[in-house]
């Protein structure tokens, strides 16, 4: 499963001349807005607004016309579809803006910060992995870095983890603005200054979200709530989507989060 180091590594590449950049002028991934989940697809045009976060309504991209079987003019196989890859051509990277939001393998420690990643949330919404829950309120806790957040606040009837050389550990967080914990290279911190913008949701009524300085895409760090990393952003959201789009979740499954299998010698 990719983790969030090697994401980051695909994104700085398609925004530099081994990707979509030609001189000092660069194009940003094209959204695939297949709400059929459908792999490979390319919204048929760009944002209204272009690529800003001042309104999301008018940033939408079209959705009308998706066809379930594939069909639709901007498929994998046409020409057009080339504006979702990483390198607009069709030797890039799919998906990488926008379909599902995908899981990779970044996540927290847990509140003992004793090396290993937590499990999830809670214990209905976690990995399955074992390890604490984030939720540290869990059985009397007072506060989310409770001293009360140890083992009998775990799975501890779940997977082993693998070698931590397949994923990315991150320090123990309480909130979704602790950037300076992102790993150089990972394309989290790096993309600050960060941003609030206020303007609502389409897909929900949260009335405002943290933004990062590279496309406006959606910057919301792993804390003890959300442990785990999803880049890339859904077929539906906006302006929010994008190469450079990341937040954090619960780490359970879920019909709107994927995750891309990356292959190593």
């Amino acid at each position: 499963m990719m983790k969030n180091m090697e994401w980051g590594a695909v994104a700085f590449l398609t925004n530099s001349k081994y990707g979509r950049c030609m001189g000092n002028s660069c194009t940003e991934v094209r959204i695939n807005n297949s709400e059929s989940y459908i792999t490979g697809m390319s919204a048929k045009n760009i944002p209204i607004c272009g690529y800003t976060n001042s309104n999301e309504n008018c940033n939408q991209y079209e959705t009308t016309g998706i066809e379930s079987n594939g069909t639709y003019i901007n498929n994998y196989n046409n020409p057009s579809s080339v504006t979702s890859s990483t390198t607009n051509n069709y030797y890039g990277i799919y998906d990488m803006a926008g379909n599902a939001w995908e899981y990779v393998m970044g996540i927290m420690q847990g509140a003992d910060n004793n090396g290993m990643p937590a499990s999830g949330e809670s214990s209905s919404r976690n990995s399955g992995f074992k390890g604490l829950y984030g939720n540290c309120k869990e059985n009397g806790a007072t506060s989310s870095n409770s001293i009360q957040c140890n083992n009998n606040i775990a799975n501890t009837s779940g997977s082993d983890w693998p070698s931590n050389k397949y994923y990315d550990l991150y320090d123990y967080s309480t909130n979704n603005k602790e950037y300076q914990k992102g790993i150089l290279g990972d394309a989290t911190k790096e993309l600050g200054p960060f941003y609030s913008v206020s303007y609502p949701k389409t897909t929900g009524t949260s009335p405002g979200r943290y933004v990062g300085s590279y496309n406006a895409d959606l910057g919301d760090f792993i804390n003890s709530g959300a442990p785990w990393f999803g880049r890339g952003g859904a077929y539906l959201e906006g302006s929010d989507t994008g190469v450079f789009a990341f937040r954090c979740h619960y780490g359970s499954a879920s019909n709107g989060y994927s995750f891309r299998v990356v292959i190593t010698p």
